[in-house]
């Protein structure tokens, strides 16, 4: 019996030795240790206290349409002035009747809240996968950072604990990046013209994105992809796009342009694209009561202002790695001898600059408002913009990095246990908690 049994269990004990082995790797080495831990910050952040969730108008118009018997075709209308495709509101029904199968009855706001925020985690999960095992070890490295980033950022975390359209664009911006790495190949061109077009119709800023991505590689990259297998996805993502192009010529609509935003910090693209990674934005969400988190937490009555001081933190560290990594690019260009950029000409860089460059151009010049949340389209992308900078600013830039990921992390319990303890924050969008009293939708 033991002579029979031995192999299969030498089997067992070689296959645990090498699980074990990779672990003590994984965590030998302290970026992706770090990683792990962001990850598993963010992970508690976005899943704790789920009935805190930010609900008002938007919010309670997803879950109510989200349980009726058959989704509509076209979406709740945009603040451009015309509705969304319908796609954001099928995922909330699809999420809502699984809900309902698993439950055996119609689930709550905070119920069907919680399938996003588990959407949102899975989400985190796939991207520290695809950093640590799709990426190639070259261009690694800011990937591991901007996922770090991605994992505790209070904006991040504010966008997958909530019933709205935007927070169901992250495994869609996951799984057209992921499809466009492998744009090499038969399947992943097609996937990613099927992806595009249906990030586009979860939200419409995708719509920008998405035609940026394709310009710049057809600019810079032109024959890494399968064209007509891309065209083949696009036609299919685009046949449940019909109902919203009819319904756009047969009302004449057309979004409200406004280019008051395009110099000003308010409204303007590049302003949000540069401040999301390090929290900025996040402070609309409380308003008038900005300076109450700012100075959070308070022990016995005292105002300790650590969120402050890591907003603080997270800027200046910010400015200076943006300082350092210009100047590096700099001497680099002046004397190509010291040029020791390990991600130029990568892939990395290429799905970033078509994000900073390419779509902050096309959203910009279309007039529309621009918005906070239209950051959030494209995912992990203002994160890793700034983690492309700190990995060419050499070692200030690395540890300025892990500085701000400490500085987030801090933003982020600070907002999270402030709104705890205030049942929200009514002075501000984010408004009164769903179980707070003094929310009237509850």
């Amino acid at each position: 019996m033991l002579v029979s049994e031995g192999p299969p269990l030498a089997r067992r004990c070689l296959r645990y030795s090498r699980l074990v082995d990779r672990i003590g790797a994984l965590l030998h080495d302290r970026l992706r240790a770090g990683v792990l831990g962001a990850v598993g910050l963010g992970i508690v952040l976005r899943l704790i206290w789920p009935s805190d969730m930010e609900y008002k108008g938007d919010e309670h118009y997803a879950y109510v349409h989200a349980l009726v018997a058959t989704p509509a075709l076209l979406g709740q209308r945009a603040s451009v002035g015309i509705p969304n495709p319908g796609m954001g509101e099928w995922v909330y029904w699809l999420i809502a009747h699984l809900e309902r199968l698993l439950s055996g009855g119609a689930p709550s706001p905070v119920a069907l809240d919680r399938g996003v925020m588990v959407l949102n985690v899975l989400t985190l999960v796939a991207l520290m996968v695809f950093a640590l095992r799709v990426v190639s070890p070259r261009e690694r490295q800011p990937w591991l950072y901007a996922t770090a980033l991605q994992a505790v950022n209070p904006m991040a975390i504010l966008f997958s604990r909530k019933l709205w359209i935007e927070c169901l664009l992250a495994p869609f911006a996951l799984g057209m990046l992921f499809a466009w790495w492998r744009r090499r190949t038969r399947a992943g061109a097609f996937a990613w013209g099927v992806l595009g077009l249906w990030l586009g119709q979860i939200h419409m800023t995708g719509l920008f994105l998405a035609p940026a991505l394709v310009v710049w590689t057809a600019l810079f990259d032109r024959r890494s992809v399968r064209w007509r297998w891309w065209v083949a996805g696009s036609a299919l993502g685009a046949v449940t796009l019909i109902p919203w192009l009819l319904h756009l010529l047969s009302s004449h609509s057309a979004g409200a342009h406004n280019f008051s935003g395009i110099l000003g910090s308010d409204g303007n693209f590049w302003y949000f694209w540069l401040t999301t990674p390090i929290g900025r934005p996040i402070l609309t969400s409380f308003g008038s009561q900005a300076g109450n988190l700012l100075a959070w937490p308070q022990i016995a009555g005292v105002s300790v202002h650590l969120v402050g001081l890591a907003e603080d933190v997270s800027i200046v560290a910010a400015v200076i790695t943006f300082a350092k990594a210009f100047g590096a690019l700099l001497e680099g260009r002046l004397r190509p001898e010291l040029g020791t950029d390990r991600v130029r000409r990568s892939d990395t860089t290429l799905v970033v600059s078509a994000a900073t460059i390419g779509f902050g151009i096309l959203l910009t010049a279309s007039g529309v408002v621009i918005w906070r949340h239209y950051v959030t389209v494209a995912f992990v992308l203002p994160f890793l913009f700034l983690a492309l900078a700190g990995v060419r600013a050499g070692r200030l830039g690395r540890r300025l990095l892990t500085l701000i990921v400490i500085a987030q992390a801090t933003m982020s319990v600070g907002y999270i246990s402030y709104i705890h303890s205030n049942r929200g924050a009514p002075g501000g969008d984010y408004g009164y908690a769903f179980d707070s009293p003094g929310n009237p939708y509850h």
